[in-house]
């Protein structure tokens, strides 16, 4: 179950060691610089499917072998909120389980994102309106992020790079 808290025992703020420990995610230490003589490593995700995907507390792109957890993005229906979001879910569910708490932040035309916070922590839900052509679709959740720190938020992140655990 995914909330602002974490997903499990992948607790944001919280040592990549549970997470390790849990057998959520795995070291790569040959990932991320290393096949190119530099310092690299990256966690991964050990699930079926790899429905999540995980950023550290590393300086700029270092990726550090024990480091908090700091950001979560879920990109598959494999895993839900704690209000029962998943992706897939339409825009008209994703509001009505998180009503006024939820806060538009964007809208590229393509993508809007929209924001729930609590005293824990920060969930974004990034809502596709078009599909891989530029036809319009029915508005659905594409990806959905938690962070210990909403700057760590871009306004919509589909046709980025930016991606949790990415080199």
């Amino acid at each position: 179950m995914l909330s602002t808290q974490g997903l499990g025992p992948l607790a944001l703020g919280g040592s990549t060691a549970a997470g390790e420990a849990a057998r959520m995610i795995r070291w790569n230490p040959t990932s991320c610089g290393s096949e190119m003589g530099m310092p690299g490593g990256r966690w991964e995700e050990t699930y079926p499917g790899q429905p999540f995907t995980l950023d550290d507390d590393g300086p700029g792109q270092a990726k550090l072998r024990h480091a908090k957890i700091v950001r979560i993005d879920v990109f598959t229906s494999q895993v839900k909120t704690d209000r029962g979001i998943r992706v897939g879910s339409t825009e008209a569910q994703l509001k009505a389980a998180y009503g006024n708490a939820l806060t538009l932040i964007g809208d590229e035309g393509y993508a809007r994102a929209w924001m729930f916070k609590d005293g824990h922590g920060a969930m974004h839900f990034e809502v596709g309106l078009e599909g891989d052509h530029g036809e319009p679709v029915a508005p659905k959740v594409t990806a959905i992020l938690v962070a210990t720190k909403t700057s760590a938020f871009p306004m919509v992140t589909s046709r980025t790079d930016d991606i949790a655990g990415g080199c």
